[in-house]
C-alpha cells in the first residue's frame, strides 16, 4: 500500500452495494476512508467542492455504478470530463456494474474521462485488494 491511506468514493444507487463494498474495503484496510453517495450529482459537487490549499478531502478512488436515477455513470464521467480544469483530485476511477455488458466495458475505455477498471458487482476480498494496490 502506498504511505496514503485510500480515501475511496462509493457513487451507486444501491445501499447493498455500499454496505458490501464498505465492508469489504474495511475488513481489508481498516483506516481507509469510504464516503458513500447514492446520487451522481451530490458527488460531483463534492469533488468540485474541494478545497484547493488543503487537498485534504481528495478521493483516491472512486468506484462507480452506471445506472442510476438522475445522473448515471456515463453521465458522470462526461461531468468530470467537463469540468477536468477545475478539479483538484484526480482519483483512480472503478466502473462497478451489475451488468458484464461488453458494450459498456468497451465504452470503459472509451470514456471521455479516464476509467481505471471495469468489475462485476459485488467484488470479492481479492479484487478490492488489486484496486486498492498502489499500482
Amino acid at each position: 500500500m502506498s504511505a496514503r491511506t485510500p480515501y475511496i468514493l462509493l457513487v451507486d444507487d444501491d445501499e447493498d452495494a455500499h454496505f458490501i463494498h464498505k465492508r469489504l474495503i474495511k475488513k481489508q484496510l481498516p483506516d481507509a476512508k469510504v464516503v458513500t453517495f447514492t446520487d451522481g450529482r451530490k458527488a460531483l459537487r463534492m469533488l468540485l467542492d474541494i478545497d484547493s490549499e488543503t487537498h485534504q478531502d481528495c478521493p483516491t478512488h472512486i468506484w462507480l455504478d452506471l445506472k442510476m436515477p438522475d445522473m448515471d455513470g456515463w453521465s458522470f464521467l462526461d461531468a468530470l470530463a467537463v469540468n477536468a480544469g477545475r478539479l483538484i483530485c484526480k482519483p483512480r476511477i472503478t466502473i462497478v456494474s451489475s451488468s458484464p455488458n461488453p458494450d459498456d466495458k468497451q465504452r470503459a475505455k472509451q470514456a471521455s474521462y479516464p476509467v481505471s477498471n471495469f468489475v462485476e458487482k459485488y467484488m470479492s476480498v481479492e479484487q478490492v485488494d488489486t484496486l486498492l494496490s498502489p499500482n
